[in-house]
């Protein structure tokens, strides 16, 4: 599914629908919205927007030009967990020696049915100050249950041309009807994007002859208007996804550039060569990556002359890993990077020590770049143009036997040619100042897989009791060598036979702990109470760990599936009965594909000579998976879960 949509400005109609615009007068509530109880197309919706409108235009005033946005909403409350949508939340952007952006007129009133009206008072309109660059206005409306319908309407000022940030479509709650309305004169041009999954009801573009003047010239304008009707809300009620802002239905505005009535143009946005050119003589980029020389006299000689570029380039990382300390509290990716004295001092920031890497693999002959990444909750950077405030972390590049690496030596626990898991975000950009910096997908290359295999025997109490070998490579085994090495042995266990249901754990042992270039191993003594005697009968869960739930619940998701990385499940029991006991049944054999090669769950049980051998496989081929897909991927962990369910049948013997 393609979520972003270019929408070039002074564009023709692409499509027109002027007939669904729909009229609003404050204060006009009609008696349906008051008496409204559900929201046919959304059952589940605790409050619903009824109608929305905003509209931006260029004004003067004294001499001083602006923004002046008008926002107008009517929101419905349908349930009681509804009524937290009746605080509203309005964030003013501040710049040093600028007046900032100002919030005006607001008006505010409940409507409860048989009630007179609610009016806000302005006693209870509140301002925060948030930190030096943003502040805070919010508001709550009065004596508001289920059942209420809320109206208001404000105007923002702004001087800040650059932070027209445009119209967000889609909320946590549906919305009925929204619409856009903007009307700028030529002198300001913006790029537009239009990005999330939701189609636009009304697409319109219109040339305004001599709309706006400045100094005696008069400029023409764009009038735009946007809508969309019947949005459902966007709720991440489910894990495996990236910030809902990457999917969110939103009309985005960044300003291009100004024509002055002078003749001047200035530039906002920039290309990558330009951008390109400025890092390379920045003193937090650029020149922090002419530390080749420094660092071939730092790195042990035995190192720098290992044959081989791979077993090279992973013992330069392994070095860099070990000798860093990392310095959570220094966040800045471009600011006070001086990799020198971070080396010298044994700690740094996630960007000193990557940018360490890069000047280590030069200095072992290793072709190195820095990489920039936006982060999985901070939403994707834009790939139109350079908006440097979109990235917020940097690994290392790696370009090795035409293979592309990506590296972060910051986190002690990470496998060469892992990104942390908060890193597997699309794309990054790679800064190569000599030929030029690229967009890379971020395509995990180490295997993630898990393999648990169970010998067990049936007690004569009835429970279960053997070993349990445990292997894990990738993310999985960079999650376990994380809660091992952050906790004791005995935490450590208590917080397996906490997450695996009816297990004891006798005794354990680990292999591979700190050797990432190969999967870690655990082994384990247990005992398991999974079984139940009714009558003659035994019945005995064969599954150890299994899924509780399903971790995908909704009717319908409005954004994809995304794990991060593919990985692969094997269960293997084998499990031993007494000949006191015969077998009546076994779990059913199953064999489920994904579309298009998606994944795939496989289960088969055989018994013979009174030992039974289960063996399951899930396999998850995509890292992520659209909202086409949703519903294949939720019926197969239903199945999933069925057949972790299923239950061997055991049945008493007579003994002769």
């Amino acid at each position: 599914m393609k979520y972003f949509l270019t929408i070039i400005l002074f564009a023709t109609t692409i499509n027109l629908f002027s007939q669904y615009k729909y009229p609003y007068y404050f204060g006009d509530i009609k008696n349906k919205e008051l008496t409204m109880t559900i929201y046919n197309k959304d059952t589940t919706a605790n409050a619903v927007v009824l109608y929305e409108h905003g509209n931006t235009e260029v004004k003067k005033n004294s001499g001083i030009i602006f923004l002046k946005t008008t926002i107008y909403k009517k929101i419905k409350i349908l349930k009681k967990e509804g009524e937290e949508n009746a605080t509203v939340k309005i964030y003013l952007y501040n710049k040093k020696n600028k007046s900032g952006e100002k919030v005006k007129n607001i008006t505010a009133f409940t409507y409860n049915n048989g009630e007179a009206k609610m009016p806000l008072t302005k006693n209870n309109i509140f301002t925060t100050k948030l930190n030096d660059t943003y502040k805070e206005v919010t508001f709550t409306f009065p004596n508001v249950k289920v059942g209420s319908v809320l109206e208001y309407r404000y105007d923002l000022e702004s001087e800040f041309f650059f932070n027209f940030e445009g119209w967000k479509f889609q909320s946590e709650i549906p919305k009925i009807y929204s619409e856009y309305h903007a009307i700028i004169p030529g002198y300001w041009q913006y790029n537009r994007t239009l990005k999330g999954s939701q189609k636009l009801l009304i697409n319109e573009a219109k040339l305004k002859q001599r709309c706006f003047e400045i100094s005696g010239s008069t400029a023409s304008c764009e009038e735009l208007t946007y809508a969309m009707q019947d949005i459902p809300a966007l709720i991440e009620e489910e894990d495996f996804s990236t910030t809902k802002d990457n999917y969110i239905s939103t009309i985005k505005f960044e300003l291009s550039k100004i024509s002055y009535p002078d003749g001047r143009i200035e530039e906002f946005t920039t290309t990558w060569k330009d951008t390109d050119r400025q890092f390379k003589i920045d003193e937090s980029i650029g020149k922090q990556l002419n530390n080749k020389s420094f660092f071939t006299n730092n790195i042990p000689p035995e190192i720098l002359n290992i044959e081989g570029s791979i077993p090279r380039a992973k013992a330069v990382y392994s070095f860099v890993q070990n000798h860093f300390s990392l310095n959570e509290n220094k966040k800045y990716i471009y600011k006070d990077v001086n990799v020198k004295k971070a080396y010298k001092e044994n700690i740094g920031s996630v960007s000193e020590i990557n940018t360490a890497l890069v000047n280590a693999l030069k200095a072992a002959g290793i072709e190195s770049n820095l990489m920039f990444i936006s982060t999985r909750d901070n939403g994707f950077p834009t790939k139109l143009h350079p908006v440097m405030t979109d990235f917020n972390y940097v690994v290392a590049y790696a370009y090795i036997n035409k293979l592309n690496y990506t590296l972060d030596a910051s986190d002690k626990n990470l496998q060469f040619g892992m990104l942390p898991y908060k890193a597997l975000n699309g794309y990054g950009r790679v800064l190569d100042f000599d030929n030029g910096s690229f967009w890379l997908d971020i395509v995990p290359k180490v295997k993630t897989y898990n393999r648990t295999v169970a010998k067990l025997k049936l007690t004569d109490e009835n429970n279960l009791s053997g070993t349990l070998s445990e292997t894990n490579n990738g993310y999985f085994a960079k999650y376990k060598r994380d809660r091992i090495k952050n906790n004791t042995e005995e935490d450590y266990l208590s917080y397996k036979e906490d997450k695996i249901e009816n297990i004891e754990i006798d005794s354990y042992k680990n292999n591979n702990l700190e050797n990432f270039e190969k999967p870690l191993l655990e082994s384990s003594e247990v005992t398991v109470l999974s079984t139940e005697e009714v009558g003659n009968k035994l019945y005995i869960n064969p599954f150890i760990d299994k899924y509780d739930k399903n971790p995908f619940n909704l009717n319908q998701r409005y954004y994809p599936v995304d794990f991060g990385f593919n990985f692969i499940e094997t269960y293997i029991a084998n499990i031993e009965i007494p000949n006191t006991y015969k077998i009546k049944s076994l779990p059913e054999s199953i064999s489920l594909k994904l579309p298009d090669k998606g994944g795939s769950f496989v289960a088969k049980c055989d018994e013979k000579d009174n030992k039974i051998t289960l063996i399951s496989k899930i396999s998850i081929h995509k890292s992520v998976y659209s909202t086409e897909e949703y519903q294949y991927l939720k019926e197969l962990f239903n199945q999933i879960i069925k057949n972790q369910k299923t239950l061997i049948v055991l049945e008493k013997t007579e003994l002769k």
